[in-house]
């Protein structure tokens, strides 16, 4: 499983795994798929903060995200 942070910039995650776009999609962040919105809001925006603006849980990000074989690490666990 390919873990990443909870914490990191959205923008950041996308570059490394491009592939998260989809599944942040079908989680609900369906800006993220506007390259400007990537581009602006996804350089201080992390999968936390998102989450919370989203009113989504980050137990369903995590979720989620697992079962698309990634680990989403939360610092402040």
């Amino acid at each position: 499983m390919i873990q990443i942070k909870a914490t990191t910039p959205v923008y950041d995650l996308v570059h490394a795994h491009p592939d998260i776009v989809g599944i942040m999609v079908d989680i609900g962040f369906t800006r993220i798929a506007d390259p400007a919105v990537l581009n602006t809001v996804g350089h201080f925006v992390d999968l936390r903060k998102g989450a919370r603006l989203m009113q989504i849980s980050l137990a369903k990000v995590k979720q989620d995200f697992a079962k698309a074989g990634y680990e989403v690490v939360d610092d402040d666990q």
